[in-house]
């Protein structure tokens, strides 16, 4: 058995808690003391319900966006939790439902949108969830510019055909766009980077 407070994950002690957690609602009268964030002078104190709910704003569509920082490569929001960076939309399931998110679970978005953390919104699920969701819902073309590890872009790809058609070689063109060789070879054959229809 684990601690019952939302992303704990420590062996259950006493009252359904871990040592640390029991102790701290030993001494402060709240298990949960730790779980709050320190902002501004004094002892201003602040429970994580409450900085998921300032640190978000409602959005289209019925979703509750983080407001907070982002992670630039995917959008998921980002919280200071105990001292680690959390993603806010795990964080805002754990509170919402009073417990941690078991292990190997993911929260998913029924709204496909990343930084919403509206509790609504979330569900558990695996990763092969995950992954059925996105073909489900069509998120499953990554050709071109919309691949994560591209490093071209359309206009590149066009300017790399053109260059190639008036003479210019492949070495020049591969140190030109920072790609290899061979990537300028499939791109001027046609085989990657094809002209959408």
């Amino acid at each position: 058995m684990i601690c019952s407070i939302a992303l704990c994950g420590r062996p259950m002690s006493a009252r359904g808690w871990c040592k640390r957690h029991y102790e701290r609602w030993r001494v402060h009268g709240d298990p949960n003391y730790s779980a709050r964030t320190f902002h501004g002078r004094g002892a201003n104190f602040e429970p994580l319900a409450d900085k998921l709910a300032r640190k978000s704003a409602p959005s289209l569509g019925g979703c509750r966006e983080w407001t907070g920082y982002r992670d630039p490569k995917f959008g998921y929001g980002q919280i200071a939790v105990g001292g680690r960076m959390e993603k806010a939309h795990r964080v805002a399931w754990a509170v919402s439902n009073g417990r941690p998110v078991p292990t190997g679970q993911k929260v998913r978005h029924t709204c496909d949108n990343p930084p919403c953390i509206e509790p609504g919104h979330l569900v558990l699920g695996t990763q092969r969830d995950n992954v059925a969701d996105m073909f489900d819902r069509g998120r499953t073309n990554r050709r071109g510019e919309r691949n994560n590890s591209a490093r071209l872009t359309w206009e590149a790809v066009r300017e790399l055909r053109s260059l190639r058609a008036a003479g210019t070689s492949v070495n020049e063109l591969s140190s030109r766009f920072g790609v290899s060789k061979s990537q300028v070879r499939n791109v001027i054959s046609n085989q990657h980077w094809k002209e959408p229809a």
